[in-house]
């Protein structure tokens, strides 16, 4: 029987080690960089267009529900008063949209957009956020509301039951989309300062690139479960 030469595979494991930790080179680690520049940029961007979107059709859900039941005075007043809300948080969104930080993708001056981009997201888009999170509120609502026309062909008077029941939805609709959408943008933002001090300290590696994409993958994930859980919750409260 052949003796295991245990040295051997030691060095092999130690070998292997070292060639997933060896440091990055200067334009690998620019090209990473680029690319997560890229991406928390693409972040922003579609996050707040999809948001305007949602609210932009909020606005029309609400226009359509007046013109349905031009007689209902308690359902005019409540549309007015959603309409004003939504065209404030939709000028807040488009504000934001306006200010979003330019892409400079040269080497000297990408540490310093990655930089200024941390700072917009801890100043400015944690707060958009947070408006955000009312379209699914809203979404709630009008679902509620247009469940209520499909089904008996006309909004009834709410009952304390019904308060309740679209009172929780608006709360549990607006804290689970801020938990999800925080706790997303939160992880990428944690990504982008891991790299950038490793980058400050000359250690960023293969091993450390690849288990930030790991990570990444895993947090793909549980947003998926997130939102799925949303629907349910979503269906539930509609039945």
């Amino acid at each position: 029987m052949n003796n295991i030469d245990i040295d051997k595979y030691k060095t092999a494991w130690k070998n292997e080690s070292s060639f997933s930790n060896k440091k990055l080179s200067e334009d690998n680690i620019s090209k990473y960089l680029k690319k997560s520049s890229k991406g928390i940029s693409a972040t922003f961007r579609n996050g707040l267009i999809f948001d305007i979107i949602l609210k932009s059709l909020s606005v029309f859900a609400s226009l359509y529900l007046i013109y349905l039941f031009p007689n209902t005075k308690n359902l005019i007043i409540l549309n007015a008063i959603l309409l004003i809300v939504i065209a404030f948080l939709l000028f807040f969104q488009i504000r934001v949209f306006r200010n979003l930080p330019q892409n400079n993708y040269s080497n000297t001056d990408l540490k310093k957009t990655l930089e200024v981009k941390l700072d917009f997201y801890y100043s400015i888009y944690l707060k958009s956020i947070y408006v955000s999170s009312f379209s699914a509120s809203l979404i709630f609502l009008y679902g509620f509301l247009y469940y209520l026309v499909v089904d008996d062909g006309y909004i009834r008077k709410f009952q304390i039951d019904d308060i309740i029941v679209i009172g929780s939805g608006l709360i549990i609709a607006y804290a689970f989309n801020a938990f999800a959408q925080i706790k997303q943008h939160s992880f990428q933002i944690k990504q982008i300062e891991v790299c950038l001090k490793d980058f400050d300290d000359q250690t960023l590696s293969e091993n450390k690139i690849r288990e930030l994409k790991n990570k990444r993958k895993k947090m793909l994930f549980v947003v998926i479960l997130s939102l799925l859980a949303g629907l349910l919750l979503f269906g539930y409260f509609m039945t």
